[in-house]
């Protein structure tokens, strides 16, 4: 009996604890009504992870520049026209490998594209650091179209 009292004790505790993390960023940095700041992300939570990023299993229409580097294609994607995919990790590598065979993609080095790709993710370690890199690729669905 006083196992469970002490775990309901601690449960309540708990939930105490984070409804009042809660209500103290809620009444920080939010307007009425649960909608953030103006500019923002609409959300109830000051700190939340406002990052977004393709999903694996998912197609996606997507505009950029068929690059070739160190002989892998890649599509650098236009934040222009996906600026919901801007954020700081990817601006400073706005590629995502594109799958196939090098060869096809050649022709359309350099040139701006829209593709329609399914997202595909893989975990590669690497070999000097020994980490792991969550990476996204795309596999194209359709043609790549060059857009002129």
């Amino acid at each position: 009996m006083k196992k469970q009292t002490l775990k309901l004790g601690l449960l309540g505790l708990m939930c105490a604890v984070s409804l009042n993390a809660f209500a103290a960023e809620k009444s920080a940095g939010s307007r009425p009504g649960g909608l953030g700041g103006p500019g923002e992300v609409p959300t109830p939570f000051r700190a939340a992870n406002q990052k977004v990023e393709l999903a694996p299993g998912e197609r996606y229409h997507l505009v950029g520049w068929v690059k070739i580097i160190d002989g892998a294609p890649y599509l650098e994607v236009d934040f222009s026209e996906h600026s919901w995919l801007r954020n700081a990790a990817r601006e400073q590598w706005p590629y995502y490998s594109l799958e196939g065979v090098t060869a096809d993609f050649r022709v359309m080095d350099g040139k701006r594209v829209r593709v329609f790709a399914e997202a595909h993710a893989t975990i590669l370690r690497s070999r000097e650091t020994r980490s792991y890199s969550y990476v996204l690729s795309l596999e194209p669905m359709m043609p790549i179209r060059e857009i002129k």
